[in-house]
């Protein structure tokens, strides 16, 4: 059975493009959550971009991404507003916040995030609920443009 977010998605969806809308594809509550925990000095990183590597990179100092599907990283290059984003195979830094959001092994990716986290920085691992992994906070509900819930775990002091 369908809930009504699928039919708002479908008959939508043609309609949108989660890179118009420069942020995450996660809940209101996610959303509103990592803005009030970054800043212009903000340092992510990304195990997967899209959307969201638009929304970190108008809103914070520097983005690094982990992606490896070319046509995604052309899409997300023409879509970028300044030049502090950088598409990258191994992390070389210490960051504030990593987004755990790729189509790999995610919670791999989780696990090798943990050496690259600042002190006080948070782990947000979204649709965390598949992989087995209990977060510190959980935000769930409808994200923009998607037909079902979401569920987004932040990690903290990890």
């Amino acid at each position: 059975m369908y809930n009504i977010g699928y039919f708002i998605w479908k008959f939508t969806r043609e309609k949108t493009n989660p890179f118009h809308h420069r942020e995450p594809w996660m809940s209101k509550t996610a959303i509103k959550y990592i803005k009030e925990n970054i800043n212009k000095n903000t340092k992510v990183l990304e195990f997967g971009g899209g959307a969201s590597t638009l929304f970190f990179s108008d809103n914070c100092k520097l983005v690094d991404v982990i992606e490896t599907n070319k046509n995604y990283i052309n899409k997300i290059k023409t879509s970028l507003r300044k030049n502090n984003v950088e598409f990258i195979n191994k992390p070389r830094k210490k960051y504030d916040l990593i987004l755990v959001d790729s189509s790999g092994d995610r919670v791999q990716e989780f696990e090798e995030s943990k050496q690259y986290l600042k002190r006080n920085g948070v782990i947000i691992f979204d649709d965390f609920k598949r992989y087995g992994v209990k977060p510190d906070l959980e935000f769930s509900g409808y994200a923009r443009d998607y037909a079902g819930i979401t569920t987004t775990g932040v990690f903290l002091n990890v």
